[in-house]
């Protein structure tokens, strides 16, 4: 079972109920860049053939939904990640560069 990419994110394909999951644009080089740097990883990181992102990382525009089916969109980009600090989660967004800290979620 493929486990999210993002670095806090413990969602795992076929466990975690109500997510769907979404391998890297490989086929789009620029966008596979822009979703590697957001993820937070060390440089050296990429995807393997088999690695996703879960729904959680992406906002509802980034998806199209008919009825049951949802489709991630050709340029949908990750930025809604969890970043650990010091005994505290927080919900981070990343716009245009910048890090906006929502404040405590538990």
């Amino acid at each position: 079972m493929a486990l999210c990419a993002a670095v806090t994110c413990k969602s795992r394909v076929g466990v975690t109920p109500g997510k769907t999951f979404h391998c890297f644009p490989t086929w789009n080089p620029a966008l596979l860049e822009v979703w590697i740097s957001k993820l937070g990883r060390t440089t050296f990181w990429r995807p393997s053939p088999f690695s996703v992102l879960c729904s959680d990382h992406f906002e509802d525009s980034c998806f199209d939904k008919i009825g049951d089916v949802v489709h991630i969109r050709s340029d949908a980009v990750p930025t809604l990640f969890f970043s650990l600090g010091c005994h505290e989660k927080r919900r981070v967004f990343f716009s245009c560069g910048l890090t906006f800290y929502t404040g405590r979620s538990s």
